[in-house]
C-alpha cells in the first residue's frame, strides 16, 4: 500500500486515500481541526456560556465538575440514546463527587478516548453533564444550542444505540474497496458522506435535531469513514481536497437537503445566502425569509421520532431560542 495516502497532507488536489478499517487516523483529524480552528475563539466569546450553568466530564480523573473559571475548550457528544441507565449521580466516591462508572456505555466511553486523541481534557454529554435539579435543567436544555456551539468539534455517534460504539475506536469500520498493482492504487471514494448519516437512525431522532444542526465542527464516525463538517467545507478520510456545502440557507440553519460540490468541480459553487431567504445581521435574523425558515425547521423536525411526547418542545426548544 501507499502509506502516503493514508497520512495528512496540504489539502490542494482530489485524489483517494487508503483508510485502515481497524485504526483512526487521529493525526489527520488534528489536522482538519487545525485548518478550522482559527475562529473557535472568536465564537466561544461570542456563546454567553457565562450565563448558564454547565458541567464537563474530567476524562482524566472521570469526575463531573463544573466548567472552570479559565473556560477551557470541550467536545461535546451528540448520540442516539436508545436503552441507557443510570447517571452520574448514581456513582458518587467517597467524597461526595460526581464520578463516572467503571464503564461507560460503549459509546461514551469511545467519545472519551477520541476526545483524549485529540488533546481535550474535557467532554459534555448529557447523561452525565446535564442537572437533575429541574429549574436549571430547563435553562441548560433552552441553550443546548450554545453548548453545542461553543465545543471546538462534537463527535456524531450515529449507531443504533449509545453501546454500538464509535466505528474506527471499538469497533472496526467497513473494509475499503481498492485495487493495488505495481504502478497503480485504485480507490473506492465516497463523494458524499452525507448519504449515510441522512439514512441512519440518528437523522430520525428528535434530540439529535438541534445537537447536529448547531454543532460548529461535527466530527462524524459513519462505518466506512470519519468525515468533519465545518461551517463551509467538509473533510473526509477517503479523499483529500475538502468539499463546499451549496444551500439557500443561512450557515447554522442548513436543512438536510444539502448539495456538496468540490472547487475542482464547479469553483462557483459556494453558500447561496440571497434568494430572498433569511439574512442574519448581529444574531438576529430579518428577510422575507424568516418565517419560511423557521417553517422549514418545523416541518423537518416533526418528521422524526421521540421515545416521549413530552419531550417534543424540549427537544427542539433550542432552535425555539435561536428564532
Amino acid at each position: 500500500m501507499n502509506d502516503a495516502l493514508s497520512q495528512p497532507k496540504e489539502e490542494l488536489t482530489f485524489s483517494g486515500r487508503l483508510i485502515y478499517s481497524d485504526t483512526l487516523n487521529y493525526a489527520l483529524i488534528r489536522h482538519w481541526l487545525s485548518i478550522e480552528r482559527s475562529d473557535v475563539e472568536d465564537e466561544q466569546s461570542d456563546s454567553n456560556l457565562e450565563t448558564i450553568s454547565i458541567n464537563l466530564v474530567d476524562i482524566e480523573s472521570r469526575v463531573v465538575i463544573r466548567w472552570p473559571r479559565w473556560k477551557p475548550a470541550f467536545v461535546a457528544l451528540s448520540y442516539v440514546w436508545g436503552n441507557i441507565g443510570g447517571t452520574a449521580r448514581d456513582f458518587q466516591d467517597k467524597h461526595g463527587e460526581e464520578q463516572l462508572p467503571e464503564r461507560c456505555s460503549r459509546t461514551i466511553e469511545d467519545a472519551i478516548t477520541v476526545t483524549k486523541n485529540l488533546g481535550y481534557r474535557y467532554l459534555w454529554v448529557d447523561l452525565y453533564c446535564m442537572s437533575r435539579d429541574p429549574a436549571v435543567r430547563r435553562e441548560q436544555i433552552a441553550q443546548m444550542g450554545v453548548i453545542y456551539k461553543s465545543a471546538p468539534v462534537t463527535i456524531i455517534a450515529p449507531g443504533e444505540d449509545a453501546d454500538y460504539g464509535l466505528p474506527g475506536v471499538s469497533r472496526p469500520r467497513n473494509p475499503q474497496i481498492f485495487y493495488q498493482s505495481k504502478d497503480l492504487c485504485m480507490i473506492s471514494m465516497q463523494l458524499d458522506p452525507l448519504h449515510d448519516l441522512e439514512s441512519s437512525k440518528y437523522s430520525t431522532r428528535g434530540w439529535t435535531y438541534q445537537e447536529k444542526l448547531f454543532a460548529h465542527r461535527s466530527l462524524v464516525f459513519m462505518d466506512d469513514q470519519v468525515f468533519m463538517e465545518s461551517p463551509e467545507e467538509l473533510y473526509a478520510e477517503s479523499f483529500f481536497a475538502p468539499l463546499r456545502w451549496r444551500t439557500q440557507s443561512a450557515p447554522w440553519a442548513r436543512d438536510r437537503q444539502l448539495q456538496i460540490h468540490s472547487d475542482l468541480f464547479d469553483e462557483q459553487q459556494y453558500f447561496d445566502k440571497k434568494g430572498g431567504m433569511a439574512q442574519r445581521t448581529n444574531g438576529a435574523f430579518h428577510g422575507p425569509g424568516y418565517i419560511g425558515l423557521f417553517q422549514r425547521h418545523v416541518q423537518q423536525y416533526t418528521r422524526r421520532a421521540l421515545s416521549y411526547d413530552s419531550d417534543a418542545l424540549n427537544a427542539f426548544q433550542a432552535v425555539l431560542e435561536k428564532f
